[in-house]
């Protein structure tokens, strides 16, 4: 058995080095003509003048051979589009396969709780894309969150003009984000270069009723210039998701911004403790959660500028009731 097996590696080897094909088993013999013939073949790739000829719709495509001995196979349909449409298509593809396009920019997307209402969270939908070095730009972003086996829920877009380098650009809108598991899949057009960015993630936002006390997502915010639109409103700055995998800049307040729930049936008040633990151990205020008309409350702790050190912290939080503690995030 080493023999045999080391014999036909060796064959395909010598094939696929030699640019031939290799059949092993005992193959039948009309699949090795199939082959041979396959390999025989060309592809041949032909333009011509589209301009007598409609656009963006379906054309029928017929190629006649002059020669007996040789066949020929086409598609039966051909469509010749207007540059809108292919970069209609373009922006599809970036939603449908995010990272399909290659592009040296990059869009980035945040969530931030606010609160829980019928079921559902809302949250700020931030969409940012860092500066680049031209004049004048203007971006076309927009989102769809999608919960998991789900149609899409939730989508946001809009339009930024950039009228001076060295800008951030960032897109806001209020949206309701699903409990569960969810992707958000963002995309961002530049129109004067054409150039086309898209991003996917998955997360999980929990529900407040798998228990007595739950925390949500944390988001970190950071003061940033550039270029804000929320409700058709354009500020020039304000508070900018740092990100998972972002750095602080320690010059800079940073902004922990979370929220805590409690089940609908809980009637005793959440104690919430938070701590940041570095280089520097911060101890924030608790806050009290008392049963009210709002089952989830925003918290919010603010760290000064200049009060961390360099290093690497943890933003720890725990919701406690009655002593025990039944949720913990960092």
């Amino acid at each position: 058995t080493v023999r045999i097996r080391d014999a036909q590696t060796a064959l395909s080897r010598l094939a696929h080095e030699t640019g031939g094909e290799v059949f092993l088993h005992a193959p039948r013999g009309n699949r090795i003509a199939e082959r041979m013939l396959e390999d025989l073949a060309c592809v041949f790739v032909f333009s011509f003048d589209p301009s007598p000829y409609d656009r963006d719709q379906m054309l029928p495509l017929r190629l006649e051979v002059l020669r007996d001995d040789v066949e020929a196979t086409t598609r039966g349909l051909i469509m010749l589009q207007t540059a809108e449409a292919r970069r209609a298509d373009r922006l599809l593809a970036a939603f449908t396969a995010p990272g399909s396009t290659e592009t040296t920019i990059a869009v980035r997307d945040a969530l931030v709780p606010i609160e829980f209402v019928d079921g559902s969270y809302r949250a700020l939908l931030q969409l940012a894309v860092p500066a680049v070095p031209f004049t004048e730009t203007t971006w076309d972003l927009g989102a769809s969150l999608v919960p998991d086996r789900s149609a899409v829920s939730e989508e946001a877009s809009g339009r930024l003009t950039i009228p001076a380098p060295g800008a951030d650009a960032v897109f806001e809108r209020i949206v309701e984000v699903p409990v569960g598991r969810f992707r958000i899949v963002s995309v961002a057009h530049e129109t004067g270069t054409d150039r086309i960015a898209s991003s996917r993630r998955s997360d999980e936002w929990p529900d407040p009723d798998t228990r007595p006390a739950t925390l949500g997502p944390i988001a970190l915010l950071q003061p940033s210039a550039g270029v804000f639109v929320r409700d058709d409103t354009v500020r020039p700055s304000g508070s900018l998701s740092v990100g998972e995998d972002g750095a602080v800049a320690t010059g800079l307040p940073a902004a922990f911004v979370g929220i805590a729930c409690r089940a609908k049936r809980m009637r005793k008040p959440i104690l919430v403790e938070r701590r940041l633990i570095g280089p520097v151990q911060v101890d924030l205020e608790p806050t009290e959660v008392v049963p009210g008309e709002f089952r989830c409350v925003q918290l919010r702790d603010v760290v000064p500028a200049g009060a961390l050190a360099p290093g690497t912290y943890t933003y720890e939080i725990r919701a406690i009731v009655a002593g025990r503690e039944y949720h913990r995030m960092s």
